[in-house]
């Protein structure tokens, strides 16, 4: 397996013969336990075998770790497609602000206006 470092490969190996042995994979924290590594780190193994294409993983599924026969290996990078890029805003123009500013005026003269109105409906409200 080229691209995997030793610690890399032992992991792939272990996920491998546990699921022919057991008949399904390993957690995470058994593979730790079999590696005598902290979880934490063998996440971090499994994580960059993914990455690399030798490992398949299901987020937030119990036992999804699957090892990827070798010759079958696409590294995520390869398989990903780029995210769009976002479309671009047209900047604003003067005019733009101004009528936002204009009509703000306008939306709070007509409640500024209508103050009596107002105060009287909140009265009958509080009559009632």
């Amino acid at each position: 397996m080229t691209g995997l470092t030793d610690r890399q490969a032992e992991v792939w190996t272990f996920i491998r013969a546990y699921t022919v042995e057991h008949g399904y994979p390993p957690t995470v924290q058994e593979l730790a336990d079999h590696l005598l590594l902290s979880r934490a780190n063998a996440l971090d193994h499994v994580e960059r075998l993914v990455r690399k294409g030798y490992v398949r993983r299901d987020f937030g599924v119990a036992r999804s770790l699957v090892a990827v026969d070798p010759s079958e290996v696409r590294p995520l990078a390869a398989t990903a497609s780029p995210a769009p890029c976002p479309p671009a805003v047209p900047p604003r123009s003067r005019d733009y602000l101004a009528e936002v500013h204009a009509a703000l005026d306008r939306l709070l003269a007509g409640t500024r206006s209508g103050d009596e109105q107002g105060g009287a409906s909140v009265a009958r409200r509080e009559r009632a």
